[in-house]
């Protein structure tokens, strides 16, 4: 949760700090967050359409500028924004520029909330108290944040593993063969007992 760069092999492409810094932020500054600042390693620049942003929940602000301030460091970008991001989600900012990904996440969180995975596969960020509140919801502990359904499986990435179903192995789907086979084997070579050989048992 807030800053980091993916495959980033080029000099100047690395996002190494923004203002005001990325991650978890009071509602006050989410609430006014307009614009922010980007520090890239080396001087830079970042177009319009290399910014594409998506959000956990809420309508996602729409970046309507990226420019840089006068007499300003060449390594230092301005965006702007139509709306600030919504309060109680997980919001990301991409920046891809074909060569580096870097990705900016900024959120606000009440002291004590986490992620809180519902039987639906929805997730919402709450106290544990309100999360053990609702019938079948799981509450995945501090530190734990819900992240959006990225993967497209139907639940919330915070709460994919909850519903994960094991698959049965190769193997386990050969031993069990063998075992029904063994069983059916038995049951057909069981010996039957001649109804003439027990009546003359009983007449001795």
């Amino acid at each position: 949760m807030g800053l980091r760069a993916l495959l980033n092999d080029h000099y100047g492409e690395r996002i190494v700090d923004t203002d005001p810094p990325s991650g978890f932020v009071t509602s006050g500054v989410l609430n006014s967050l307009d614009t922010f600042t980007v520090t890239f390693d080396a001087a830079n620049y970042v177009y319009l359409d290399q910014i594409s942003v998506t959000t956990t929940g809420g309508i996602a602000p729409t970046v309507i500028s990226v420019r840089r301030r006068e007499n300003d460091e060449p390594d230092r970008v301005e965006i702007a924004l139509d709306q600030p991001p919504p309060s109680g989600e997980i919001s990301r900012f991409i920046f891809d520029d074909g060569e580096a990904i870097n990705i900016i996440e900024f959120a606000d969180f009440q002291i004590g909330q986490a992620a809180c995975c519902l039987s639906d596969g929805s997730c919402q960020n709450l106290t544990e108290e309100a999360c053990d509140s609702i019938t079948g919801a799981v509450f995945r502990g501090a530190g734990t944040s819900c992240l959006g359904d990225n993967d497209n499986s139907g639940e919330d990435d915070a709460c994919d593993d909850l519903f994960d179903v094991p698959a049965v192995s190769d193997w386990g789907v050969v031993s069990l063969t063998l075992l029904l086979l063994t069983v059916g084997t038995l049951l057909i070579r069981r010996p039957r007992t001649d109804p003439r050989c027990a009546n003359s048992r009983r007449e001795s």
